[in-house]
């Protein structure tokens, strides 16, 4: 074999127009010949390639390349995955953990030894992330129902008590709160007792209750259907609570990861997501509720109590799941996370959370920002 070949990975009339490529402004000659130095064992120019393709920004275009092949060109395709992961591309461990999963040792031209490898390396680290996504995707925002008479320092004649989850979404130009109304009357609180904490500040952020009322159409005659999708309540969060601290928080935002549940097929995956009535929540010694959240995982049911109101099949759960009403239901549909509904009613012995369609509850924001506007008007046209 050519000396030359060895140090170039390919002959010369290939290596000549993948530099002539590159030079001329083509990013992806710099990993063609990056991936071919690599197989050529020439780690020395297949480093030096990688860095110019990273210089350009090419991890993405690489992924995107990698995926159209994976079907046609398996070891293609995981060079160029290898390289976006080289990059730190957020899917890219995914999509190699379903490239192994998919394709033989052959196809991906690796050793049987390497394959089996590679593929238990990519199968752990692809679990170990999603569990990762799976807390800070559906935790954050996600809070459990404080009740405080005054806001102050908990203690024994003034404690935190409430039960319940909201979830705090980004709607159009406001925050909110949103949780189930039941949670409320059940408890016999005032809306107004209501505390959104961040524990991390120690600070409670300003709210106002918003009752807006779903508009009805003739065709609107169940009273038990009324009657659920009435069971919703805001709280509208003050995005300029008066505070000593510099504090920031999260909200979920609707207007790009809702996807109404209606679309959905049963058996997709969900994820319901709330609060439940621990033995352990109430910390009687400061006056406090403990944030103990729970992920429970399940599908979609072929159940359904009527239009908008569907039912989620769920693991069984380690405790009672009261207290979970109010929480948000995701699904993750391509590769991101999308809320889908609104918990309201769930049996721990029968493994059912029954929630709201997304579509009803975003119904109601609309609702809520046209009552909100209004308000706003009238306080500037009697300051006029």
């Amino acid at each position: 074999m050519d000396p030359d070949s060895i140090w170039w990975g390919v002959d010369d009339y290939t290596f000549a127009r993948l530099l002539r490529n590159w030079q001329e402004g083509q990013g992806f000659a710099a990993i063609d010949l990056r991936n071919r130095f690599a197989e050529a064992g020439n780690q020395q120019a297949s480093a030096f390639w990688r860095v110019l393709a990273a210089q350009a920004g090419l991890y993405h275009e690489s992924y995107d390349d990698a995926m159209k092949r994976s079907k046609f060109d398996p070891a293609g395709a995981l060079a160029g995955l290898n390289f976006a992961m080289d990059g730190l591309h957020p899917d890219a461990p995914f999509a190699l953990d379903e490239l192994f999963r998919s394709s033989s040792a052959a196809a991906l031209g690796l050793s049987h030894d390497e394959y089996v490898v590679q593929a238990a390396q990519y199968a752990d680290l692809t679990k170990t992330m999603f569990e990762s996504e799976l807390k800070t995707a559906l935790l954050t925002g996600t809070r459990p129902i404080l009740f405080q008479e005054r806001v102050a320092t908990p203690s024994v004649d003034n404690p935190q008590w409430g039960a319940g989850s909201l979830f705090v979404v980004q709607w159009k130009d406001q925050q909110f709160a949103v949780t189930a109304r039941h949670v409320i009357e059940n408890l016999g609180a005032e809306p107004n007792h209501f505390r959104l904490m961040l524990p991390e500040y120690g600070v409670a952020l300003e709210v106002d209750a918003v009752t807006p009322h779903r508009v009805r159409s003739d065709h609107d005659k169940d009273k038990d259907k009324d009657n659920e999708f009435d069971d919703i309540f805001f709280w509208l969060i003050d995005q300029n609570t008066p505070t000593d601290k510099d504090i920031e928080w999260w909200a979920f935002d609707l207007s790009r990861w809702y996807t109404a549940a209606f679309y959905l097929k049963p058996g997709q995956q969900l994820f319901a997501v709330g609060y439940p009535d621990a033995p352990d929540r109430y910390d009687a010694e400061n006056f406090i509720i403990k944030e103990i959240p729970t992920i429970l995982r399940g599908t979609l049911s072929t159940e359904q109590l009527f239009d908008g109101m569907l039912t989620m099949d769920t693991e069984e759960s380690e405790h009672d799941i009261d207290g979970m009403s109010g929480g948000p239901v995701f699904a993750k549909l391509e590769k991101r996370f999308r809320y889908v509904g609104l918990i309201v009613r769930g049996k721990r012995e029968a493994r059912k959370i029954h929630f709201i369609d997304a579509r009803h509850v975003i119904h109601m924001l609309d609702r809520a920002a046209i009552e909100i506007d209004a308000d706003t008007h009238d306080t500037e046209t009697q300051i006029t």
